[in-house]
């Protein structure tokens, strides 16, 4: 089976915002907001893939979380 990511490879936000369904504006607040780890290389993002990889892991881990929470509330 193939990953849609490579942890050893480094993206930037346009290469990994379609993939992802998620506008280059919400990662770029991600990365901001330090909830994506990515360095800026001569203006642009620049994010290595395991860093896309633990950021869709928390991401899934809040969103059921959150949808726990209504459950049991």
């Amino acid at each position: 089976m193939s990953r849609l990511f490579d942890e050893n490879r480094v993206y930037t936000i346009s290469e990994i915002s379609g993939p992802l369904r998620v506008s280059p504006v919400t990662l770029t607040r991600a990365i901001h907001r330090g909830r994506l780890r990515a360095l800026r290389v001569g203006g642009q993002w620049r994010i290595p893939g395991r860093e896309i990889l633990r950021y869709l892991y928390l991401e899934t881990k809040a969103s059921l979380a959150r949808r726990q929470s209504r459950v049991t509330h």
